[in-house]
């Protein structure tokens, strides 16, 4: 008898203690973060005699969508809570300056394993593909200021 009340007892705590845990919420109030950058200006460094390539001192990294123009990128990680929902990015550019080239943006090369790389006899021609549609076209590339991906790990 003592044993089954022993056992109810603790299924007891157990569950009661596991519902409150299923109850308990955090903090649900909206939150802003704002971010303003002030970038250096961007110059044109010759790349060969066909293009140029756009550098900036404050970025490390580059747009590298094979075939279209390789453009330096800014990268920005924030951490969220566990939970975050509707997490949204917003870029609104001021002082946009436009400036003309003569030559076009190199273009960013395809992805290629090593071995394949050093086995072709003609990687300038494959360094050198465009994606014509990209370049061709009267739009903005990228078509817009900013990106993000929102994920965990």
């Amino acid at each position: 008898m003592v044993r089954k009340i022993v056992t109810l007892v603790i299924a007891e705590v157990l569950l009661v203690g596991g519902f409150g845990m299923m109850a308990v919420h955090g903090d649900r109030g909206e939150r802003t973060v704002n971010l303003s950058l002030s970038l250096s200006p961007v110059h044109l460094a010759e790349y060969d005699d066909t293009y140029c390539m756009v550098q900036s001192d404050d970025t490390s990294s580059y747009l590298m969508s094979p075939g279209a123009p390789m453009l330096p990128k800014i990268t920005r990680t924030f951490e969220l809570e566990f939970g975050a929902r509707n997490v949204r990015v917003e870029a609104t550019p001021k002082a946009v300056q436009k400036y003309e080239i003569e030559r076009e943006i190199r273009p960013a090369p395809p992805l290629l394993p090593l071995a394949q790389v050093q086995m072709m006899k003609r990687v300038d021609t494959l360094l050198k593909w465009e994606e014509k549609e990209v370049y061709e076209s009267d739009e903005f590339y990228p078509s817009a200021w900013c990106t993000y991906r929102v994920g965990c790990g």
